[in-house]
Order: structure tokens, then sequence, then C-alpha cells
């Protein structure tokens, strides 16, 4: 027997993957893809509503504070400082200083006199629920609470509401304080799709 001539043939099995099993792991890595998508979009649009309605709640206890502290800017003149006003504008009502978006407006409030107006503009898509431009009110000088011609017993609550592009409320978020009569600002935190938590005074 020639050894030099003996070959010894061996069969390897194909590798790589079938067509079928390339559309699974693709159909499947698609599924995968949208959930994370969706979850981020809705991540961004609480964190914006959480952003947003923190950055209400300061604003509001920086005047707050000009209030307890007295603060009485040159305008006044002799004139008594009285308090410091909170005004809501609704969209699209104020267009030459909120365009196209909402905004809250004080000044100081020393009987007849004018005193700048400072504006406090909030993002694109947000509302006031309920209409903030029936909550008017007044932060009193020296720790003597607030007044206002639409102040409850217990005091003021504010919703905030975020995603209104979205068309079904189950979609949109609720951001709550509430102020009452001594001037405490209570917040009430968010939800999605709930404008009827409580909030507290």
């Amino acid at each position: 027997m020639n050894l030099n001539h003996m070959y010894i043939t061996r069969t390897y099995p194909k590798q790589g993957f079938t067509l079928i099993e390339l559309l699974v792991t693709i159909v499947i890595s698609g599924i995968l893809l949208a959930i994370g998508v969706a979850r981020y979009v809705e991540f961004n649009k609480s964190e914006l509503v959480r952003s947003t309605g923190q950055t209400f709640k300061n604003n509001l206890r920086d005047i707050q504070a000009k209030a307890l502290a007295g603060v009485k800017p040159i305008e006044c003149g002799a004139v008594p400082l009285q308090s410091y006003s909170v005004v809501g504008i609704q969209w699209n009502t104020d267009l030459t200083n909120c365009p196209n978006i909402i905004c809250m407006k004080t000044q100081a409030v020393c009987g007849a006199q004018l005193t700048p107006i400072t504006y406090y503009k909030f993002p694109p898509n947000f509302d006031w629920n309920g209409g903030f431009a029936a909550i008017v009110f007044n932060f009193n000088i020296l720790g003597n609470g607030i007044s206002g011609p639409n102040i409850g017993a217990t005091g003021q609550t504010i919703t905030l509401r975020g995603s209104i592009s979205e068309s079904l409320t189950a979609n949109q978020y609720f951001y709550k304080f509430c102020i009452n009569t001594a001037g405490n600002i209570n917040d009430c935190g968010f939800k999605k799709g709930d404008s009827t938590f409580a909030c507290t005074c």
C-alpha cells in the first residue's frame, strides 16, 4: 500500500445563520429599539415637566423672599411698598413679551406707582390647567401671607400642564402647587394623565 497516495476527506458543517434566523433577530432588535426609544422620549417629557415645575417653584420663592424682606424698588418713591403681585399670562395673549408661550409676571405694588415688570417665561408645550390668568394674587410684605380676589379659604392651587401637544389627557403631565393663606408654598409633585390628584395647602 502506497501511503503517499492516501487522503482522508473530512466534511465540516456550514457556518452562518439561516435567512429565518436573521429575520427573527432583526425583528426582535427592532422591537427592543422601539421600546427603548419610546421610554427615552417619555423620560425626557417627565424630566422637562419636573425641571420646569422646580424652576416655577423657585421663581415663586424668589418673589416671596422680596416681599418678606420688604425690598422696595426706587420707582415706589415715598409710597409704601404693599406687596408683590403674581399674574399668569395665558398662551398667545401677550405676543410682545410672551410670544406663543405662557408666562408669569410680577411687580412691586406701591399704590398707583408704576414699577418694573419681571417676566418668567416657560418652555413651549406648557399651559396653565384651568387657566392661570384667573390666578392673580399678591405676596404681602413682611410675612403677611397672600391676598387676591380668587384666594380660597385655604389658599391658592396652581396646576401646570405639560405636553399639551398630546391630544389625549392620558399622555399629558400635571404639576401641582398650593400656596396657603400664610404664604407657604407646597410642592405636590406631578402625575401623568391625572389633573385631579390631591394637593393640600
